[in-house]
């Protein structure tokens, strides 16, 4: 083999790596925001708010946009909405889909399809939407720090 071609394999195989290793640090930090949204609509499921104080950011910032009403802070959206929402509904599942992440830096936003079951003072809920999360890193863990949903509207 030439020096030449010795030269360009080598050339190729480090751009190679410097490529890779760029992917794998992205692909680590789009697979951590997408397991936060699959780490909500699990703790939703099981009515578990302890699991939720892990994923969400304990700041007063925190905004949720949910039925045409906000929240504002965390614990003001935990214990005055989620809370009792969560006591008052059984047989909870919440489904997500079509999971898609985008980073720049600190910040993340994703946005998904949801589909949500579960028995509310003895009505059946079953409704479909899109969402929307914004995450920050904060000491290295992706936190909730915006939610927003928007439910299909239902066939006349």
């Amino acid at each position: 083999m030439s020096m030449k071609m010795t030269r360009m394999l080598c050339l190729g195989l480090v751009v190679g790596i410097i490529f890779a290793v760029g992917a794998n640090a992205q692909t680590k930090d789009e697979r951590s925001v997408r397991d936060v949204v699959l780490k909500n609509a699990e703790a939703f499921e099981k009515g578990d708010l302890a699991m939720m104080n892990s994923i969400w950011l304990d700041d007063e910032k925190v905004t949720v946009v949910e039925a045409g009403n906000f929240d504002y802070g965390w614990r003001n959206f935990r214990d005055k909405h989620l809370g009792p929402e969560l006591k008052a509904m059984q047989n909870r599942r919440f489904e997500t889909s079509d999971i898609r992440a985008h980073i720049s830096g600190k910040t993340a936003w994703v946005t998904f399809a949801y589909r949500i079951k579960a028995t509310f003072a003895e009505r059946p809920i079953d409704a479909e939407g899109a969402g929307t999360m914004v995450m920050e890193k904060v000491k290295g863990d992706w936190r909730i720090v915006h939610y927003a949903t928007s439910g299909k509207r239902r066939q006349q």
